[in-house]
């Protein structure tokens, strides 16, 4: 059984709550799922995301490109590898590459 699976927890800083704009970008970039941004720690971002039950466009342990606007900060574009797919909530963790910042709007 894995982590996730187990309920244990494998976050090695504390999450905190955040709001703004999330957009996940799918099948080479070519479609995009809005959603919010509601908790982040050091490794990740939590993401409520109106999802289909039977989906299968989103799949733990790939990676996707995403745009995040949080709490009036400048945009910025990350890597990021989804970590928990279930419900309504998406668990994504930072890949290590540096974000991409855009200005603002």
């Amino acid at each position: 059984m894995s982590d996730t699976e187990s309920g244990k927890e494998r976050r090695s800083s504390p999450r905190r709550p955040v709001s703004g704009r999330v957009r996940l970008w799918l099948a080479e970039a070519l479609f995009f799922l809005d959603g919010r941004a509601v908790d982040e720690s050091r490794g990740g971002l939590g993401i409520e995301m109106p999802l289909p039950e039977n989906q299968t466009f989103i799949k733990s342990g790939n990676h996707y490109r995403v745009d995040v606007a949080a709490d009036g900060e400048s945009e910025r574009r990350d890597t990021m590898t989804a970590r928990h797919v279930g419900g309504k909530k998406l668990g994504m963790q930072f890949d290590a590459t540096e974000p991409e910042t855009k200005p603002a709007k």
